[in-house]
């Protein structure tokens, strides 16, 4: 039987909320307080090795230990490590609080899959109130930044989090009762030999992508001239779009179809910031990047719950796959640095994005069709 679990999906999207107000705006901060383009890419590089190391240590806890700790204690350590930023002063400090922050952040996205997954929730329909919450949190963080200061962002997403957390420990996902499952060292082998191509893929999609978001906001503001709440608008954009796409087709279309399609969209969406030049245009991209992003995560997500089904090891599976999206944030400040410096600009980093993620889903395409997940694709009305 489905459970709704409408506690979960306030979690995850007060949770992602508070990740949201970091997303576009930390990087605006930083350049504000002094921080060079060098500097903030390895900031970006320290917060995400953190977080591929938390994501599966968290991950694989969560499958041998339970839910309950890495749900209740993640969501608190990150309402504090966000609010923590405002003590921060020079390149060393923001150093070490993106390396706790990303710990933190890593610890409860595997709990909150297996939380669904034992309830039988349905992942689209979970998924869509993160993407809601990247919605409701950039708008609301366009809007204060704007007009109180960037430097109220860290108590804003300090609140998100915090509301998340209490909901946590007083509701069901927060008491769901853990038995201490025996520990099974062979989990983490399955996972990978199961979904390395999975992992592969989103971190080369995800890695070049994230060699555009490091600049994001800058590449707004000086090459299309927009102001933070259009920034914040532009993100409401892409995570709505995600939000209704999710919600509405994300457990009905077969998980491997999806994850190619969001694969080819994401190529397309990339190219089209290159030849976008105002406001109305890049609503437009935002759009397509929403239908591909919603695809993409939302598929690979359930290919690697069902698989990680088979061993008993949904938090183990899913939490690497958060990792492989963590990997592809150390992977885009390494290229975001090295397009920097070649083009001194934030252009190329859109289309080399665009290539490398067209020329590998083509790839991981072929390889589909060859075996027996071809079947799969196959079965598919589109194909």
């Amino acid at each position: 039987m489905t459970h709704n679990s409408p506690d979960l999906k306030f979690e995850l999207w007060l949770a992602n909320s508070g990740s949201a107000v970091f997303f576009s705006f930390l990087v605006l901060y930083l350049k504000a307080v002094g921080l060079t383009e060098f500097q903030i890419a390895l900031l970006s590089l320290s917060f995400s090795v953190s977080m591929i190391c938390s994501n599966a240590i968290f991950g694989r806890l969560t499958d041998s230990i339970g839910p309950r700790p890495f749900l209740v204690l993640g969501l608190l350590l990150s309402s504090i490590t966000s609010y923590v930023y405002v003590f921060a002063e020079g390149f060393n400090a923001f150093f070490i609080m993106r390396m706790i922050h990303g710990i933190a952040l890593g610890m409860y996205p595997a709990a909150i899959t297996a939380v669904a997954s034992d309830r039988k929730t349905k992942l689209g329909g979970l998924s869509s109130f993160g993407s809601l919450g990247w919605a409701t949190g950039s708008i609301t963080a366009g809007f204060v930044a704007q007009y109180t200061g960037l430097n109220n962002l860290f108590i804003l997403s300090f609140g998100m989090f915090f509301v998340s957390f209490l909901i946590s420990f007083f509701s069901k996902s927060g008491s769901v009762k853990i038995t201490q499952r025996e520990p099974h060292d062979k989990k983490f082998a399955k996972a990978v030999k199961a979904n390395w191509k999975i992992y592969l893929m989103a971190s080369i999609r995800h890695g070049t992508a994230n060699s555009i978001w490091i600049y994001w906001a800058l590449f707004l503001t000086s090459n299309i001239g927009l102001n933070a709440s259009q920034i914040g608008w532009i993100q409401l954009t892409n995570t709505l779009t995600q939000f209704f796409v999710m919600g509405k087709v994300g457990d009905k279309f077969d998980p491997l179809f999806m994850f190619i399609a969001g694969n080819f969209l994401s190529a397309i969406a990339f190219f089209s910031f290159t030849i976008a030049s105002n406001f109305w245009q890049m609503l437009l991209t935002q759009i397509l990047l929403g239908f591909s992003w919603a695809f993409l995560y939302v598929g690979g997500l359930r290919l690697v719950e069902i698989r990680g089904k088979e061993f008993d090891g949904v938090g183990t599976s899913t939490g690497l796959y958060n990792s492989s999206f963590s990997i592809a944030q150390a992977i885009g400040p390494i290229l975001a640095v090295i397009f920097f410096q070649i083009s001194n600009g934030y252009v190329l980093s859109m289309k080399m994005a665009a290539l490398i993620t067209f020329v590998f889903i083509a790839l991981f395409t072929v390889d589909a069709i060859k075996t027996h997940e071809g079947q799969q694709l196959h079965d598919t009305p589109f194909l």
